[in-house]
């Protein structure tokens, strides 16, 4: 079995989030603009605007794993009931620190709730999924917020998000019916070269790769979902970024695994000691480590 000589690559998973003014403070990566203009519908029957409005929100420290309550001031325009806000909506605020940001979204009981974005000053964005006030982003909508925030970002095209989206029991498969379904989708054919070429060719298919050298693994409580992370190199001397939707408790660097996913992106990143290393994202359907 060949030795894979790994690139010198720190992989920094330690990306801070906050939503509103709070006494925690945080550091983000900005890295798209904001919208360039509403996307608040015209007014309805039902609509108003309050130039004083508490909301009460929840952010996620990464330290603890765990929300933690804030209460945010602001203005806030769209649909109401009974002067609450419900339906869709934009409510404006800043922090402890002048920085403004807005959501813009769905709201329930005065909440946050539903499909909505954060969108900050400085680029920084959280756009998903909103549960009662906190952000609970799909599967899907992690690969897109990593695509902007990761350590190594790319570019993940609509057809590849569509079809996660569309089997999101192979990702993981975890079920008998779900593993089967992943056979009749793997193309043994498919390996990096293929996948560098023509994305879009090698769309709606699955890649298997054996014998894979795990390089770094990293595992991290993405607001309520574990997502664990790879950089893994093959016998070829070809790298691929593997996120993997749960935990893999017998995963380690320095392993072996065989691994079946979704190709989404070609990207590349820079070594700490100089030079660049392309690579294949893959949306992991299954990791084994080979013993």
């Amino acid at each position: 079995m060949k030795k894979i000589v790994p690139p010198l690559l720190t992989l920094s998973m330690l990306i801070a989030l906050s939503a509103c003014s709070s006494g925690n403070n945080s550091t983000v990566n900005p890295s798209t603009a904001l919208p360039s203009e509403s996307l608040v519908p015209e007014k309805s029957a039902n609509s108003s605007e309050i130039s004083n409005l508490s909301i009460d929100a929840y952010s996620w420290n990464y330290d603890t794993n765990e929300d933690y309550l804030v209460t945010c001031e602001g203005s806030y325009s769209g649909e109401v009931v009974d002067g609450v806000p419900n339906g869709y909506g934009r409510f404006d605020s800043q922090n402890d620190s002048g920085d403004t940001w807005y959501y813009e979204g769905y709201f329930k009981n005065g909440r946050f709730d539903g499909q909505g974005g954060v969108y900050w000053s400085d680029g920084y964005s959280e756009v998903g999924t909103y549960i009662d006030g906190a952000f609970r982003p799909t599967y899907p909508e992690i690969l897109e917020y990593y695509s902007k925030y990761d350590a190594i970002t790319f570019n993940m095209n609509s057809s590849s998000k569509s079809f996660v989206e569309e089997h999101p029991d192979l990702f993981p498969a975890t079920t008998e019916q779900a593993s089967t379904e992943v056979d009749a989708l793997i193309d043994p054919s498919i390996g990096y070269p293929q996948i560098e070429k023509s994305l879009t060719s090698v769309q709606g298919k699955l890649c298997l790769r054996e014998n894979a050298y795990v390089i770094q693994v990293g595992e991290i409580n993405e607001r309520g979902s574990v997502i664990t992370t790879l950089l893994v190199g093959d016998e070829n001397g070809d790298y691929f970024y593997i996120i993997y939707n749960g935990s893999l408790p017998d995963v380690y660097s320095d392993m072996y695994i065989d691994f079946v996913g979704l190709p989404i992106a070609i990207t590349s990143f820079d070594n700490i000691g100089g030079g660049v290393t392309n690579t294949a994202v893959i949306a992991g359907s299954s990791v084994l480590f080979v013993e």
